[in-house]
């Protein structure tokens, strides 16, 4: 260990810090993308929210720090919390179906354990599955509405109307499927996120002098974040 910390450079980890600030940025533009067709914000109030609420996912257990962002929001500004909470999971998914691509592409290269690959195929196919589930959930938004405004018998009346507000509300923040440009700016974004994600993770192995090549890197990222994901 101390040989490593002896031969430790300090530029690429400088410059490994500067390229998770450059993610950072982009993770707030891309949830101010996600979050247009429901409310015009601006960056003023989504930087500061943005970065309180991956703090706080970083701090507290089973990722629960992901309600921080939308509660806040809701807080802030018009859009409700029900809402704010379906944006993030869109974002989550958009996380997801991009870490899931950038790992089949660095399977075939890098040299990976077996189970590796058997939970990429899995977290694989529960990403599609969610996808699919979120993009009927909004198809179907008019007739969802219109089941809860006359739910079954056994649901008391007060439930069901708070139920009803609460769903629509949900609903009204997947409305970036409405919108090809935005979803495709949103994805765009969130490529350039786990790019200069993984020149981070990169750059802390050039800082340590370790001789890997970059799909090491995107390998290493893509197992962690899927590592982190499995409590969401």
């Amino acid at each position: 260990m101390g040989r490593a910390l002896g031969e430790f450079r300090t530029w690429p980890a400088l410059l490994s810090l500067l390229a998770m600030v450059v993610a950072s940025v982009l993770r707030s533009l891309r949830w101010q993308v996600v979050l247009r067709p429901v409310a015009s914000l601006n960056q003023r109030l989504i930087f500061p929210i943005t970065m309180v609420g991956y703090m706080a996912s970083t701090l507290l257990p089973a990722r629960i720090g992901e309600l921080a962002r939308p509660i806040i929001l809701a807080r802030r500004s018009e859009v409700d919390t029900s809402a704010a909470l379906a944006t993030v999971v869109v974002e989550r998914l958009m996380d997801s179906v991009v870490v899931v691509l950038l790992l089949a592409l660095s399977l075939n290269v890098a040299q990976v354990p077996g189970p590796v690959k058997v939970g990429a195929r899995l977290f694989a196919l529960v990403v599609a599955l969610g996808l699919l589930v979120l993009y009927l959930a909004h198809l179907k938004s008019a007739k969802v509405s219109e089941f809860l405004k006359d739910p079954p018998s056994l649901v008391p009346p007060g439930v069901a109307a708070r139920l009803g507000e609460v769903v629509n509300s949900f609903l009204r923040g997947l409305s970036i499927f409405r919108s090809p440009l935005d979803l495709l700016g949103s994805f765009a974004i969130t490529l350039g996120i786990w790019g200069f994600t993984a020149l981070s993770f990169y750059l802390i192995i050039e800082a340590f002098s370790l001789n890997l090549p970059f799909v090491a890197a995107v390998s290493t990222m893509c197992i962690t974040a899927l590592g982190v994901a499995v409590p969401t």
